[in-house]
């Protein structure tokens, strides 16, 4: 029986992360090369056929054209809680779309071209235009905002805030180093 899967193309409408996440997250705690990590985001592959979510094309997972494992999250702005709801596996372009700032840094330092980023962008924006949908905004004017700035947040995944251990994670890291 083949299963037939689901897209996801609102995926890529997800909000920027709150600065006060960045580098907060699942693959930070395990470890970007852990055994862990590596085997979720190939039981994602293998569970999602080797298609991207976003845009349904079927990947080969080679150099250069592979799927990336991402963090999908839903956000409680007011409590300031981010969940991750599930991990998905996206194509390179899908995946830096989403991390659209990130793009944007990488373009700047030099690591990638404003040519590649506006055919990222580009194909994003096609992809999303096509299913009827719009990238979604944060409100920056509420930046100021001392509710948005001076609250912690929490990232939640499988029911546990993972802030507490990331920061204890980078204390013993950095007292490793001194």
């Amino acid at each position: 029986m083949i299963k037939i899967l689901q897209l996801m193309p609102e995926i890529l409408t997800q909000h920027v992360i709150p600065i006060e996440l960045h580098y907060m997250n699942v693959r930070h705690l395990w470890g970007h090369n852990s055994e862990k990590w590596r085997k979720l985001g190939r039981q994602t592959r293998e569970k999602q056929n080797y298609i991207c979510l976003a845009c349904g094309r079927k990947v080969p997972h080679i150099e250069g054209d592979y799927l990336e494992l991402h963090e999908n999250f839903t956000y409680d702005w007011e409590n300031k809680i981010a969940t991750i709801e599930s991990m998905v596996c996206l194509c390179t372009k899908c995946h830096k779309y989403i991390h659209s700032s990130l793009l944007s840094i990488l373009v700047r330092k030099g690591e990638l071209t404003e040519e590649y980023e506006a055919e990222v962008l580009a194909r994003g924006d096609e992809i999303l235009a096509k299913h009827n949908l719009k990238k979604q905004e944060i409100d920056m004017s509420r930046r100021n905002d001392e509710t948005w700035c001076n609250r912690v947040w929490k990232l939640m995944y499988g029911g546990q805030d993972l802030v507490p251990l990331l920061i204890e994670k980078r204390k013993k890291m950095s007292s490793a180093t001194d």
